[in-house]
């Protein structure tokens, strides 16, 4: 394209990113280089900010109808980036489909936006670090209905040394190794690090701005490569770190949100927005949230060890660790959500064609998924919730849930819990502004292994009204059922608990499912008139696992080992069933799920699991 005169004298130049994207013009961020141009933002005089280099994109380029490329050098930007630019406000240039992608110049070193500065000149007294404070945030006024949130959830400091986040503590007294203090009162901050580690000597990064980046009104945006960390966001529900809101056409790849006080990355009411290969973890109460969106895919990315913050005062209900909210047409592909000290995924009202495909919600304290008054459909499918601190899935007035080739596996107190207000719960179709009242009813379960020593694998709250209507409408079949300790495993409204074969009697479903009870080793699937049994332990696998299959001693069988896109990553053919399974070594295989299928020639059982090193 030719150049133009913008006030500067700048060269547009067609450049393509690694995408396959051709910009009109590539600029460059980063610190001097020494060299001899005299336009900005040529790589020889880089923009010394991301913010400037984002102004110009908008400014001088897409509002002319000109594509962007900005490259970011590799290094640490204390900035908050501003976007709020409205070129597709519906005043301004609503139509406006240019694009500006915001990249690392290299994805190996990744650039990081952080919210915190470094502070020096420490005063020691004992091992106790002292530094001025200029600060009065107080608390925060939380409005989370009638939740009530200790004081040190409200704060918002945050403290890291050499990269290591320390714990707020409310009191002087309570400093110990690890740990800071803030006082408004007398303007100090206080830090007791761990080791005896001498503050002036190491890096002590503090977190001072609320943001890093915000977004609003910009379409055909691509973030990719990029870190943002330590933003002191406020707990309040639309508050992020990094908060997009009214953009189209968004694209964040192999990004990292991490370490911010309240919310790693919010997204709101954006439509065709996608999320590859990123990271929303250890963040202080949600690591991702999002607000009616419409076409969004989130695809092999992480929200783990969030809610750290709230966890300091015991709080793990709403709305901390992941939510989804009031949104449709929305994707999960191998997604994980583990160790959040709440629960890993929260689809929470409104929730119209979602999917949840190959994805793991591991060792969560709270459920492990919760589906919240939604009129669906929804499905799950080839995924693991295991070892949560309450339900694999709780579920209050779902419709349309189909549940497909799933592992519910010892969650402490039960694989499936349905509950939900007598009489429904409205929803509010927030594209149509249409009402409907959804309860619980037209679900399919099919192929899933419900697992477990808690008091029941499936329960309920509702009442029998409510019951009745879950039952009429149920289609369930060929699941596993297994307990090692009790064979009335379902638990019906009145709190009654029945076997699989008085469920049966008692729905009409389930009628090819099998119970079974590993303790006493009579899992059983039927292949050729033998019994058949599989097993894989531990799982999750960090290094390795014994596959276990037993059945008649003269059967041969085969073995192969699948990764979720369906290629083979090992194979064992024409074994003996003497045998007795063998030893996985899962050191060569990427973190994700996997299928073991065995098979006789005539029928086949399938186990998954899940490699997590």
């Amino acid at each position: 394209m030719a150049s133009i005169a913008l006030g500067l004298a700048c060269s547009f130049l067609l450049a393509t990113s690694a995408s396959g994207q051709i910009f009109d013009e590539t600029i460059y961020v980063g610190p001097p280089t020494g060299g001899g141009s005299t336009t900005i933002g040529a790589k020889s005089n880089p923009y010394p900010t991301i913010d400037a280099a984002v102004q110009y994109a908008v400014y001088n380029n897409k509002r002319s109808g000109l594509d962007t490329q900005i490259l970011i050098a590799p290094g640490v930007y204390r900035e908050s980036i501003n976007l709020q630019t409205f070129t597709n406000f519906e005043t301004n240039q609503p139509e406006n489909e240019s694009i500006i992608s915001i990249e690392a110049e290299d994805i190996n070193q990744r650039p990081i936006i952080s919210g915190s500065d470094v502070w020096t000149d420490w005063t020691n007294s004992n091992n106790l670090f002292t530094h001025h404070w200029p600060y009065d945030w107080g608390l925060t006024d939380v409005r989370f209905g009638d939740n009530q949130l200790t004081d040190i959830v409200k704060r918002r400091e945050m403290v890291f040394v050499n990269g290591e986040r320390l714990t707020p503590v409310d009191t002087r007294n309570a400093l110990v190794a690890g740990t800071f203090f803030v006082s408004e009162e007398v303007d100090s901050l206080y830090v007791f690090p761990k080791g005896g580690l001498d503050l002036n000597a190491a890096l002590v990064e503090i977190g001072v701005r609320p943001t890093t980046w915000v977004q609003q009104f910009e379409d055909n945006v691509t973030i990719r490569g990029l870190v943002f960390q330590h933003a002191v966001d406020e707990w309040l529900d639309g508050s992020a770190s990094f908060r997009i809101n009214s953009s189209d056409g968004l694209t964040i790849e192999d990004c990292s949100f991490r370490n911010n006080n309240w919310t790693g990355l919010y997204i709101g009411r954006s439509d065709s927005v996608t999320v590859r290969r990123s990271q929303m973890n250890d963040n202080g109460g949600r690591g991702l949230a999002v607000w009616n969106l419409r076409h969004a895919r989130f695809e092999n990315s992480e929200t783990n060890g969030n809610n750290w913050r709230g966890f300091l005062g015991n709080f793990t209900g709403w709305t901390v660790g992941n939510n989804i909210d009031s949104s449709h047409d929305v994707e999960f592909f191998r997604h994980t959500a583990n160790n959040n000290f709440a629960r890993g995924l929260w689809f929470d009202t409104d929730i119209q064609d979602a999917l949840v495909e190959e994805s793991t919600f591991y060792n969560n304290r709270n459920d492990g998924l919760f589906l919240e008054a939604a009129q669906g459909p929804i499905e799950i499918r080839n995924s693991y919730s295991v070892e949560n601190g309450r339900d694999g899935l709780f579920t209050g007035a779902v419709e349309k849930l189909t549940l497909l080739n799933n592992n519910f596996r010892d969650n402490v107190r039960s694989a499936i819990r349905i509950s939900g207000a007598a009489g429904g719960r409205q929803v509010t179709n927030f594209e149509t502004d249409s009402t409907q009242v959804v309860t619980t009813r037209w679900w399919t379960m099919t192929g899933n292994r419900f697992s477990g020593q808690a008091p029941f694998l499936l329960g309920t709250t509702v009442d029998e009204s409510a019951w009745s209507e879950f039952t009429a409408t149920l289609t369930s079949d060929n699941n596993d059922w297994c307990h090692p300790a009790q064979g009335a495993i379902f638990q019906v409204a009145g709190g009654a608990l029945q076997t699989l074969k008085s469920w049966q009697a008692a729905t009409g479903e389930d009628l090819n499912s099998t119970y079974c009870n590993p303790a006493l080793g009579n899992e059983e699937y039927d292949i050729g008139g033998q019994l058949f049994d599989v097993s894989i332990y531990p799982n999750p696998v960090t290094a390795s696992a014994r596959v276990a299959i037993s059945a008649d001693p003269a059967t041969a069988y085969d073995v192969k080992i699948f990764d979720a896109l369906g290629r083979i990553v090992s194979r064992r053919e024409a074994l003996a069933i003497g045998d007795s399974g063998f030893q996985l070594d899962a050191s060569t295989f990427a973190n994700g799920t996997y299928f073991v299928i065995v098979t006789d020639g005539k029928t086949t059982a399938r186990r998954s699991f899940t490699v997590a090193k």
